[in-house]
């Protein structure tokens, strides 16, 4: 669904402006086209897992059934001056019985455009990416036309919009949670843990995601697990160093794929502001891990405790393997703009404050602290060799903050071709300049 910005402006048609826009597409096509407190408006406005976007008032919200529905929008806004935003489609059931994606893992829409942003999956370490399942885009460019990109055909946006963002156009498992109550003791066997996992766990069917939480005035201070294998016979002692912690709560246990996303539905806290941010991490050695997570998780206590006396806070960060076989899973499909080594096992940092409406500003400020106190331990620790040096460490996009820079973490040939594909397929910046995002 397309939606027009409230700001007013002068278009290149006589007298248009951002409401005639909106009666334009409803007088001259059929697109269903929502006002403010209509019902389909009020709706879609409610539907944000952020609430913080809710403070964005579209004159209008559009709702293309089709492509062709979207190239006839598209080409009424490049003769227009307002700014737009592409809303994610959310979750859509699978086209064939028996199969799935390599998709995310809420089964709540959260972020939207997890594929566009490459998309971290429970299965990436056997598949790559979510991206790099796709087999063919169907693309409307900023003049209207309709465009395939894939391997054999515009093959250069198809490697652009794995991991590009918004820039170029429009079975049974074995899993559950484990829950810890918080020590410092627990501290250090989690995260000892995890990235013992990163380096040494051989079966691409396992995954985790290891969070620890912290809600308003410290009434809950805890670890939450996401343990995940793609079967149903699972390998003896695979999760034992998590499961030997001594969780309070233990749910694993064979389940149908649908009900291990549900499982996560909690983290979606509806009606609240979420800042998310990311940090990558090169993985430190067996010998320097404990000072490395050490460091990390106590700089994120320190800050996470300044805000638990913010109405509404749940102050949370997630530790994300992110080996190598991740970054040979996905180069076995294809080229994408991440371009993730296969020399080198990393691990994703997520961290997020979600909150009551209010202090936007205030834990933005916090937020980046956060993650730059990341950044410049590892920095430091690079310097002095406690961390590999030299190692390509790009930002998740799906996790970034919006004060984060997406593409300077790329790799310079992933961003010139970002530019460059931008350039040949948007040469008049419908989508560069007059959407919201990072930009290359």
């Amino acid at each position: 669904m397309l939606l027009l910005s409230a700001i007013v402006a002068v278009t290149a048609f006589e007298g248009l402006t951002y409401a005639d826009t909106c009666s334009f597409v409803e007088d001259l096509t059929s697109i269903e086209v929502a006002r403010p407190l209509q019902l389909a408006y009020v709706t879609e406005q409610n539907e944000y897992w952020s609430e913080s976007c809710t403070l964005l008032k579209p004159s209008c919200i559009i709702f293309p059934s089709s492509a062709q529905e979207v190239a006839a929008v598209v080409k009424i806004l490049r003769d227009t001056d307002e700014d737009f935003a592409v809303k994610s489609g959310g979750h859509n059931p699978n086209l064939y019985c028996g199969w799935t994606f390599v998709g995310g893992r809420i089964g709540n829409t959260g972020i939207g455009g997890l594929i566009l942003g490459g998309g971290l999956s429970y299965m990436s370490t056997q598949y790559g990416w979510s991206a790099s399942s796709v087999i063919e885009h169907e693309v409307v460019l900023s003049n209207g036309t309709i465009v395939a990109a894939s391997a054999d055909e515009n093959p250069d946006l198809f490697t652009a919009l794995k991991g590009g963002g918004n820039n170029f156009g429009i079975g049974d498992v074995y899993g559950g949670n484990l829950l810890f109550l918080r020590s410092e003791e627990t501290d250090e066997k989690l995260l000892k843990a995890v990235r013992d996992f990163t380096e040494y766990n051989e079966d691409d069917k396992a995954a985790v995601i290891v969070t620890a939480e912290r809600i308003n005035l410290n009434l809950l201070d805890s670890w939450i697990l996401f343990l995940f294998y793609d079967g149903t016979e699972v390998p003896e002692g695979i999760f034992k160093n998590f499961t030997d912690v001594g969780p309070v709560l233990n749910t694993l246990r064979v389940r149908s794929y649908s009900s291990m996303m549900k499982l996560s539905n909690w983290v979606v806290v509806e009606a609240s502001t979420v800042h998310m941010a990311t940090e990558t991490i090169p993985l430190p050695s067996a010998e320097n891990g404990t000072e490395v997570f050490n460091s990390i998780h106590v700089h994120w206590r320190a800050m996470s405790r300044t805000t638990l006396a913010v109405p509404g806070i749940v102050a949370s960060t997630a530790y994300q393997p992110f080996p190598r076989r991740i970054a040979e899973a996905a180069r076995a499909r294809g080229d994408d703009l991440i371009a993730a080594d296969p020399d080198v096992d990393r691990l994703i940092i997520e961290m997020n404050y979600s909150f009551l409406p209010g202090p936007f500003e205030e834990m933005a400020d916090t937020m980046e602290e956060t993650y730059t106190g990341v950044r410049e331990r590892v920095l430091a620790w690079q310097e002095d060799g406690t961390l590999p040096s030299h190692v390509y460490l790009p930002l998740s996009i799906n996790y970034g903050f919006y004060r984060q820079d997406y593409f300077a973490r790329l790799k310079p040939e992933s961003a010139a071709l970002a530019r460059d594909v931008s350039a040949r397929y948007d040469p008049e910046g419908l989508f560069r300049d007059r959407t919201g995002g990072w930009k290359p």
